[in-house]
């Protein structure tokens, strides 16, 4: 296995495991694992225990996990066959100012990472060797600006995407649309989220809730078993990983898998202060919340399995439209019903370098500090006093400052 290590491609970026050459090193480990008889836990035992550099190790450690969704995915199909159904998979990808990151990469886009046409890609490989997962691509636009430009809005790029995608693959059964969080609210949809008078009363939340809305009822699929899956808009988290979170779901008959990058055979990939900021919200978010601090640490993945039959019971308890909805969608299908939200191990390499989080990250984390508050308070949580004190000072200080 050593070899493995030595010749395994340079893994940087998200961008990078969807090169050809990472594609060929996973199918070459995969056809090794498969002619040694050797599990995939056994093979990350091998890799971690091997004097090689991070970087290597980095690479195999992730291939494994798309290998392991690549597994999950024949079981899933073997499952249902034995049952008799099929399962829709509805990926829900919110945009803001994703345009360059959905975008091929090029000279002028040196951080494009194509990452629309490649999860089309890998869906309809995926779909083409197990017909009873059927894969559908909804792609929501959170009200970008385009940068002042119409054609830079990520729904008018993602439409134009998804066009090409139809016309140079008119054979596939993949399905995928693009909806406008502002043509909802224009139009006075019942599926917009309350609350959501204007595209600025969503950050992401009231995006994804809408899409939630959107696939179980306007889009409502045929199959009996239906799963959304919450997903960021690059490959962060490698798309292959998919059906680990929904074998996860299914087995363990969850309301919410959610995808971790903290478990201990979890891959990643994250800057030293991202991380170390990340690993301070934790400690700060379980004050506040209990309830869910017992079940899961990583709330703040955009990489999560929902049960569709529980998504309009969901929406209708969740009130938070901007980044905290995560942490409120997992404590909600907690208080549902103990027991329901399972962490996911999952691979992630940071995709720093175009994040939409915003300019000022600190404020950014402490903004969403104090929706947690609010939620806490919402659904009557035992957080602590203390920490809600030095909130409130900080808030007024902040006050004053501004």
């Amino acid at each position: 296995m050593s070899e493995l290590l030595l010749g395994a491609p340079r893994v940087r970026e998200a961008y990078d495991t969807s090169t050809r050459q990472f594609n060929d090193y996973v199918a070459l480990l995969r056809a090794r694992l498969h002619s040694k008889k050797i599990t995939i836990a056994q093979a990350d035992a091998i890799f971690l225990e091997m004097e090689s550099s991070q970087e290597s190790v980095l690479t195999a450690r992730t291939a494994l996990k798309i290998i392991e969704g690549f597994h999950n995915a024949e079981y899933l199909s073997e499952h249902l066959t034995k049952r008799g159904e099929a399962a829709t998979i509805t990926v829900i990808q919110p945009m803001y100012r994703e345009t360059f990151r959905i975008s091929p990469r090029t000279k002028d886009n040196i951080h494009g990472e194509n990452a629309l046409t490649y999860k089309l890609q890998l869906f309809d490989s995926i779909q083409k060797k197990h017909p009873n997962l059927h894969f559908r691509l909804l792609a929501v636009d959170d009200g970008c600006d385009g940068w002042g430009e119409d054609r830079l809005r990520s729904g008018i790029v993602a439409r134009g995407i998804i066009r090409q995608w139809r016309r140079s693959n008119s054979e596939s059964k993949i399905e995928a649309r693009t909806i406008f969080l502002a043509k909802g609210i224009a139009d006075k949809s019942p599926l917009i989220p309350r609350g959501i008078k204007q595209t600025g009363d969503s950050v992401k939340g009231g995006s994804v809730i809408y899409g939630m809305n959107y696939a179980n009822h306007e889009w409502r699929p045929d199959t009996h078993r239906h799963i959304i899956i919450d997903s960021d808009s690059d490959l962060s988290v490698h798309p292959a990983q998919i059906p680990t979170l929904v074998r996860k779901l299914i087995d363990h008959d969850l309301i919410v898998a959610a995808g971790s990058r903290r478990e201990t055979n979890s891959v990643g990939a994250i800057g030293a202060v991202r991380d170390a900021r990340g690993k301070l919200f934790i400690s700060i978010w379980q004050r506040l919340l209990p309830t869910l601090a017992s079940s899961v640490t990583d709330t703040n993945r955009g990489f999560k399995a929902i049960d569709a039959q529980f998504a309009s019971e969901l929406v209708q308890k969740i009130r938070e439209r901007k980044f905290p909805y995560q942490i409120e969608l997992l404590l909600v299908a907690e208080l549902i019903r103990t027991g329901s939200v399972k962490p996911v191990a999952i691979s992630y390499i940071d995709s720093e370098a175009l994040s939409t989080q915003g300019e000022i990250p600190t404020q950014s984390y402490f903004d969403q500090i104090v929706g947690i508050l609010a939620i806490a308070k919402r659904h009557h949580e035992p957080y602590d006093k203390d920490l809600e004190r030095l909130i409130q000072v900080r808030s007024k200080l902040g006050k004053k400052a501004a």
